[in-house]
């Protein structure tokens, strides 16, 4: 119905996860739209919430080539999670993948752990989860 998901939520590569963003799309997307894509980490931040707001800094790459200075993680203890589950239910615990390739080596890429709200780079071969968003271009 355009509201929900339905089915197992997968883990992929990030090599799978941008080939599934494409298959996504050849396949017709969804709500009429075929411009999905794994977003760019900018973006995955942008969507985390922590209850009891941030602590520490993170630096992250933006889509203009800079970097930028954001909270790191959830502050102390007892949060709830770091994403809205109203606008995004059924979000696993888990880290999600960005678009973001690690800038000085080829072998990483950025991801979003949507538990504790942190950001973190990790090898191309592991298996997290990915959230579509539709392309801001």
């Amino acid at each position: 119905d355009g509201n929900t998901c339905t089915g197992a939520a997968k883990k992929y590569t990030w090599q799978q996860a941008l080939d599934a963003a494409k298959a996504f799309n050849s396949n017709g997307g969804v709500g009429g739209f075929t411009d999905w894509v794994v977003p760019h980490i900018e973006d995955l931040y942008s969507i985390r919430y922590c209850s009891t707001g941030f602590e520490g800094k993170e630096t992250i790459p933006t889509k203009v080539g800079k970097t930028k200075t954001i909270g790191g993680w959830c502050k102390g203890e007892g949060y709830q999670r770091t994403i809205n589950q109203t606008i995004f239910p059924n979000t696993k615990d888990s880290g999600y993948w960005s678009s973001s390739p690690v800038a000085y080596g080829s072998y990483s890429a950025w991801i979003v752990h949507f538990y504790y709200g942190s950001d973190g780079y990790v090898n191309k071969n592991v298996n997290s989860y990915v959230r579509l968003v539709r392309s801001s271009q």
